[in-house]
Parts: C-alpha cells; sequence; structure tokens
C-alpha cells in the first residue's frame, strides 16, 4: 500500500467510529437521515395505543358507565322510599300529639251544640280508593263527644257538613300503600292480619285526653295492632309501620 493512501484510510475509519459512537449512544446530529430515522423509530416505541388496547378501554368504560347508572336509579328509589317512610311515621305521631295538646271546652248538656267538637285525631288509609295518599283526620261530633256522636274513625263524608280531613298527604308514584290490616299476634300482615270492614279503610284514633287508641269499633276488640304496609312500587323494598294499643310506632 502506498503511503499517500494510510492517511486518508486512517481518517476515514476515524469518522466512522465517530458515527458508530453517536448511533450507539442515541447522540444523532439534527436533520441527518439517522436523525429521521431513529425519530420514526422512537415515535413507534412510545407513541399511541393499539385497537385492543382501545378496545378493552372502551368496554370496561361502557360496562362501568351501566352500572353508574343502574345503581342512581336504584339510589333515588332508595331516597324516595325512606323519605316517604319518615313522613308517614311522622303522620301518626303528628296525630298522636294533636290529641295529647287537644283542648275540650265544657258544654251545658241542655244547650245543643253550635259548632262541631273534636274528639279525637287520627290516621287513616285506603288502598281501595287510593294507594297513595293517606290523612289526618280529626273525630268532629256536633252532639258532644260523651254522647255518642263520634264514630271513633275517619268519616269521608264527614260530619254536620264539615270534613274530618285535616292534612291530606300525597305518596310519591314510587311507592305506595300495599297492605292495611287489623292483626292480633306478630305476622304477616297481610297473610296473618284482617282487612278493614268492606268499602272502608284503616282508622287508628287518639282520643284525648291520655290519649287512648283506638281502632275502627267494627273490628273486634280483640285486634292489638294496626299495620300499614308502605312499598316500592317495583316491590324491591317494603316497611310495616305498626301502630299497637299502647301507642307505641314501630316500624
Amino acid at each position: 500500500m502506498k503511503k499517500g493512501f494510510t492517511p486518508a484510510l486512517n481518517g476515514h475509519r476515524k469518522i466512522q467510529g465517530v458515527l458508530l459512537n453517536h448511533v450507539m449512544n442515541r447522540e444523532i446530529y439534527p436533520g441527518s437521515p439517522l436523525s429521521v430515522c431513529g425519530s420514526r423509530r422512537n415515535a413507534r416505541l412510545v407513541g399511541g395505543f393499539t385497537l385492543i388496547e382501545i378496545a378493552v378501554t372502551i368496554g370496561i368504560t361502557a360496562v362501568l358507565t351501566t352500572i353508574l347508572i343502574v345503581y342512581s336509579g336504584s339510589s333515588k328509589k332508595q331516597v324516595i322510599f325512606f323519605k316517604e317512610q319518615a313522613l308517614l311515621v311522622k303522620s301518626v305521631l303528628r296525630a298522636r300529639e294533636f290529641a295529647l295538646e287537644a283542648f275540650q271546652p265544657s258544654q251545658d248538656p241542655g244547650v245543643p251544640s253550635t259548632r262541631e267538637t273534636i274528639c279525637g285525631w287520627g290516621f287513616y288509609a285506603d288502598i281501595n280508593s287510593n294507594a297513595n295518599e293517606y290523612i289526618i283526620f280529626r273525630d268532629l261530633s256536633v252532639t258532644g263527644c260523651s254522647s255518642g256522636g263520634n264514630d271513633l274513625a275517619y268519616t269521608p263524608g264527614g260530619v254536620g257538613g264539615k270534613s274530618e280531613a285535616f292534612e291530606i298527604f300525597a305518596i310519591d308514584p314510587a311507592a305506595k300503600i300495599s297492605c292495611i290490616s287489623y292483626v292480633k299476634t306478630p305476622g304477616d300482615p297481610c297473610e296473618d292480619g284482617i282487612p278493614p270492614p268492606q268499602n272502608k279503610g284503616l282508622s287508628v284514633i287518639f282520643i284525648p285526653p291520655d290519649p287512648q287508641i283506638g281502632f275502627d269499633p267494627q273490628m273486634p276488640p280483640s285486634f292489638t295492632e294496626a299495620v300499614v304496609r308502605l312499598e316500592l312500587a317495583d316491590g324491591s323494598r317494603k316497611s310495616d309501620i305498626r301502630v299497637g294499643l299502647n301507642g307505641q310506632v314501630n316500624f
């Protein structure tokens, strides 16, 4: 080999070594062909998702969304149920409180009463006429409470031209009163209990001043509880509100 070619060969080898070192260390000069190829290779390594990964992500998102929608609907019904249960129990307790606070003016037996007298306060429900309604009522009499002018039950037509309904409550359409009955012993009120007399609803009355608790006089005196069953319209939840002759309210 001629002496004139040795430096050029050595210089060429040095350049190859420098390029190889840069490639191995990924130190590639911008704009060079090697930098373009390296960028494309790195983009393939770190960029985007595969179709399978995207499909799996969409599937998981759809399942979680469906669960959330179902849970939200069920949760809303539960809130409605517990709200209506609390209002119903509160209405029974309010009737009892009204009886505790009631004041009856004295009347001369020889002088006819010029206005109705409130002989008691009560709770009334009738699933035959409206399963989405219940009433706090006043047991009225125009001849006086001691004379038997009151019937110890709710009278839909009123007494002496006066309505006995004091406050009417509408139940949310998502819930309803599904069963009303009088029972003697603990058990299922819809199976073991006795429904109210035909064409009548369930009446629970609180008679001042104690107050004494009474049920519809047409029912035998052996019954110890009146039961109102509140239930979601789809049947997913129910609760029995029980009123005993001792005035205790259980649910």
